[in-house]
């Protein structure tokens, strides 16, 4: 099934092939997910305990077809994840890891454009120690390991299948765009903000 993605002001489109074996629906409340959306000022597209809604797929899903002159890439530290977005409305766009061959690729609910859950099932929230306030019911402290468990098997599943390529946010193994990295005083005041 493919998804249409788009930014908040449309420049910058694309799709995910979404196919449930292969794919995760995540509300991840971890203070640096909370941190990368203040940092583009867009606490907007957070859930009400600070939340961000994510896709969690496979980079050979994505494709990405306009406004490819808009990706940023954003580093909260120098050993940190890599959080993608679009300049021309600082809509987020996703989170990978540092090396192009993990297949990993999480989709910021902000530049999908269909409601996924349908598809998806039920949510896995996680991280909940991080949220504001009480957190939802259900929701895991920090990852449990039958999701830890679940994550591993979907990394050693996708990399044998060669879900890590093609990988439209990385040229030669390396970022498309030189990620920009927040000093840590610049992080930390992002986290404090609720």
């Amino acid at each position: 099934m493919l998804v249409p993605l788009r930014c908040r002001c449309g420049q910058a489109q694309g799709c995910v092939d979404l196919v449930p074996r292969s794919s995760m629906h995540v509300m991840c409340y971890c203070d640096d997910c909370r941190a990368f959306v203040h940092a583009l000022g867009r606490s907007d597209v957070l859930d009400g305990f600070g939340g961000s809604e994510l896709l969690v797929t496979t980079p050979s899903t994505l494709k990405l077809s306009s406004g490819l002159d808009g990706l940023r890439c954003l580093r909260l530290s120098e050993q940190g994840m890599l959080r993608w977005y679009w300049s021309c409305c600082n809509t987020p766009l996703a989170n990978t890891t540092a090396k192009a061959g993990v297949p990993f690729v999480s989709i910021h609910r902000a530049f999908i454009h269909l409601d996924v859950s349908d598809v998806l099932g039920p949510m896995k929230r996680v991280q909940a120690r991080f949220a504001i306030g009480s957190p939802p019911p259900g929701a895991e402290r920090s990852q449990s390991l039958a999701t830890v468990a679940t994550i591993m098997c979907f990394l050693l599943v996708e990399r044998l299948r060669g879900g890590h390529k093609p990988n439209p946010l990385f040229t030669g193994g390396r970022p498309a765009v030189a990620p920009r990295v927040l000093s840590p005083t610049e992080r930390d005041a992002l986290r404090e903000m609720k």
